[in-house]
């Protein structure tokens, strides 16, 4: 007996199964579990990114207009003379001749004037 009168022996089509069709009934099988095998390694690397990595917020991080900043560009800048404003955390980035945590004081002082 050949391997293939085993397998008409086995799948005969009084089962309602033919060597053809066994054949294509376990590559089906074969793909669907490759599927979950990419999909588990689909989710695994989603999980990775949004959890330890922190990506999420980035991804949707918008930039407030020159005047706001924080979460929804809630919070007002108190920025003075011209110092730009984070949009994240408000720091003011002071504009040339200008310090402290506003740029309120000018750096030249009276006598140099």
């Amino acid at each position: 007996m050949n391997l293939w009168e085993f397998k008409y022996i086995l799948f005969r089509p009084k089962h309602g199964v033919t060597p053809d069709d066994s054949h294509s009934i376990l590559k089906l099988i074969y793909f669907f579990f490759c599927f979950l095998h990419l999909l588990e390694y689909l989710i695994f690397y989603i999980l990775i990114c949004l959890l330890i990595l922190g990506c999420l917020p980035h991804m949707f991080t918008v930039e407030c207009v020159n005047g706001s900043y924080g979460e929804g560009c809630s919070q007002q800048c108190q920025c003075q003379n011209g110092a730009v404003c984070d949009h994240v955390s408000g720091a003011c980035t002071c504009s040339p001749g200008y310090a402290g945590a506003y740029c309120e004081k000018s750096k030249i002082s009276a006598s140099d004037e």
